[in-house]
């Protein structure tokens, strides 16, 4: 079920990127919202929210097409964006987002992780979106493996560790306030000179904003 909804959302943003100059979608600017502001030193609360209102965004744009449903795990199927979405005002020519989810809202249910920084260029073994773990006792909503959505489309399954692992914690994926060190997910076919964590919260390289990640490496806010 969570790899037939990854895989629609995944391929909802390739098309929105194909009709918008190669950007994927992200939420329009929101007062608030630092994780845009400060991508590279974010905390839970604010990937959450971004990742959250950018799927409602998504589940607006697309005019219906993808159901609320499509970004709610079995585990979790109230977290989605609601019936009546949130709205799209510009001001001066700047959209803004109004949406529905709130950061209090959101807890540490939401269902799937995203990487707002992925480059138009992505590699097809990229990972874009993710399974979200519910709380630092649990690996995902699925424990021990991860369902993971690819720059192409594709979407499979990342298995977890608790060996192996170094360097920052994984707390972005966690939830508001909630540390996440249980398990480490490891994309194997996108390491470089260690294996790559698909929940890591280091930086993306040379990362500055949405779009500029890198075009290989398994990391997801």
């Amino acid at each position: 079920s969570c790899g037939n909804n990854q895989r629609q959302i995944v391929l909802a943003m390739v098309v929105y990127s194909n009709d918008n100059d190669q950007s994927w979608p992200v939420c329009p600017a929101v007062a608030g919202n630092t994780a845009l502001a400060n991508p590279n030193n974010v905390v839970p609360d604010d990937t959450a929210y971004t990742t959250m209102t950018t799927f409602e965004f998504l589940a607006s744009v697309t005019g219906g097409d993808l159901a609320p449903k499509t970004f709610a795990c079995p585990s979790s199927p109230t977290v989605k964006p609601g019936a009546a979405a949130g709205s799209l005002s510009y001001t001066s020519g700047t959209p803004a987002w109004a949406p529905t989810y709130t950061a209090t809202t959101l807890g540490a249910a939401c269902a799937y992780a995203y990487d707002w920084s992925v480059p138009a260029n992505a590699n097809s073994i990229r990972v874009v979106i993710a399974d979200r773990p519910k709380n630092s006792a649990d690996g995902t909503n699925h424990k021990t493996v991860a369902m993971a959505g690819f720059a192409d489309g594709h979407v499979g399954n990342v298995n977890a560790t608790k060996t192996g692992a170094t360097g920052a914690t994984c707390a972005d994926q966690s939830g508001p306030s909630v540390g996440y060190t249980a398990w480490q997910f490891y994309n194997r076919d996108a390491k470089g000179s260690v294996d790559d964590n698909i929940f890591d919260n280091n930086s993306d390289g040379t990362m500055t904003g949405m779009g500029t990640g890198s075009t290989t490496r398994a990391f997801v806010r």
